[in-house]
């Protein structure tokens, strides 16, 4: 019918009852497109015939007539459809950007944390040598000089039993 298929052409083109943009409801008499219309190509030569035709009809035939309707809907309902299929497109164009950007922080963190930390010769100090190891401790570490001679001799077991493998060399 004539009013489901006005009432989804309202729905499609986001139209109002209250406040139309598109369709306006004339009470008794029918529907009155009050949209502007575009021509969709601007290539067509329009006769002097065809604008006296169209300067004789009456808006009361427009209102009442349901073909000239259908007529007038149709150009401006597909243009709406592609604006709103190129507002979605652009918030799927966001998304790559956003991807990326994570990625990019993603391999920028770790280097960056590698190069704030200071180097391994500045956090620790040479605490003594024992069988060509060098014995490291952090500078920031309470005073081990106590436990020196308990380091050598752990130093020595662990080269001991580990005589085949490779020697740590710190």
């Amino acid at each position: 019918s004539l009013t489901q298929a006005i009432s989804t052409l309202r729905k499609a083109l986001k139209d109002s009852t209250k406040s139309p943009e598109f369709i306006k409801t004339v009470p008794k008499r029918g529907y009155q497109m009050i949209a502007n219309v575009d021509s969709l190509s601007d290539h067509t030569n329009v006769s002097d015939t065809e604008l006296q035709e169209t300067q004789d009809i009456n808006a009361d035939d427009i209102i009442s007539s349901e073909p000239a309707l259908e007529e007038q809907e149709q150009p401006k309902a597909p243009e709406n459809r592609t604006q709103i299929l190129q507002g979605k497109k652009t918030k799927k164009s966001s998304w790559p950007l956003i991807n990326g950007l994570a990625v990019l922080i993603a391999l920028l963190l770790p280097i960056l944390v590698n190069i704030s930390l200071p180097p391994k010769s500045e956090a620790f100090e040479h605490l003594k040598t024992v069988e060509g190891v060098r014995v490291l401790v952090p500078k920031n570490h309470p005073n081990v000089s106590q436990w020196q001679a308990m380091i050598t001799q752990c130093v020595e077991s662990y080269l001991k039993y580990h005589e085949g493998d490779k020697h740590p060399v710190e």
